[in-house]
């Protein structure tokens, strides 16, 4: 496959396209009507093979097929096709995120029933980094973090800001405990950074933070990222995450607060406090 068509193919997934399905349809599209025999002899897969994808394809509205004296043929339908399959597609999703709170709740029933014993889970890669930062999202009211950095230091932006839009739609409140003493503007979300985030300021020769945690529910999470070294670990049990939160109470009184100057979140060590 050339490197356009891998690259089209990796797109036309997105709709829901398989990458054998996507490579008939991007063949019969390229070189317009044939037989079945014709693509599994230039694309070098089985006949039957052929005429199960072929079904697929018709079935979803990229194939058409048509009797001349020959036989059967097939011809790719035009790309304004991919059109109807978004629409198909958004339907799905919209009825998805409508039984969503069902399917939780049943679920969450179904948990319960079970011994709700401690659990500890190890998630690698910067994949687990964003997993367990948007499970943060569950926070009731509020989320603590012991913080090295913003978030966008291993998310990238645009999943970082959508993360914000979700912590000011669910009216969650972050307040971090950080050894930066001066915050550059960092978010567009200009709601969060006002009304739901408070930064105090933690000497790094009191203490340095080289691990960031974060404590929500019952719930504390460990993770690092610095030269590379990721690890992620999840801890789900109340007495723990309680006396980290006292933890965290505790150097919260004698951390210095800081001025938010700027709508995006620009912030420095209050004038009083310096030292």
């Amino acid at each position: 496959m050339s490197d356009q068509a891998d690259i089209l193919s990796r797109a036309l997934a997105s709709f829901g396209i398989l990458p054998e399905e996507s490579g008939i349809y991007l063949h019969l599209l390229t070189n317009g009507t044939e037989s079945a025999l014709d693509i599994s002899r230039q694309i070098h897969m089985a006949r039957t093979r052929v005429y199960r994808i072929l079904d697929k394809l018709v079935a979803k509205g990229l194939v058409a097929q048509k009797f001349d004296r020959l036989g059967l043929k097939f011809s790719a339908s035009a790309p304004g096709q991919l059109e109807f399959l978004l629409i198909e597609r958004e339907k799905e999703i919209a009825a998805v995120r409508t039984s969503f709170p069902v399917m939780v709740s049943e679920l969450e029933k179904l948990a319960s029933i079970g011994d709700r014993k401690s659990k500890v889970t190890y998630h690698p890669g910067i994949e687990g980094l964003k997993y367990v930062t948007w499970k943060s999202l569950e926070a009731q009211r509020e989320l603590c973090i012991f913080e090295i950095a913003d978030m966008s230091a291993f998310i990238e932006n645009e999943m970082s800001e959508e993360i914000r839009r979700e912590l000011v739609k669910r009216r969650i409140h972050t307040r971090q405990l950080t050894n930066i003493a001066h915050y550059k503007p960092w978010t567009d979300v200009t709601e969060n950074a006002i009304n739901f985030w408070t930064p105090r300021y933690i000497d790094p020769k009191e203490l340095k933070i080289t691990s960031e945690i974060l404590i929500f529910n019952d719930t504390v999470v460990v993770y690092h990222y610095l030269r590379k070294d990721i690890f992620c670990v999840e801890i789900e049990n109340p007495d723990l995450a309680a006396m980290q939160k006292q933890l965290f109470e505790f150097i919260w009184r004698y951390a210095r607060p800081m001025k938010i100057i700027g709508i995006h979140g620009e912030a420095k060590i209050k004038r009083e406090d310096r030292r």
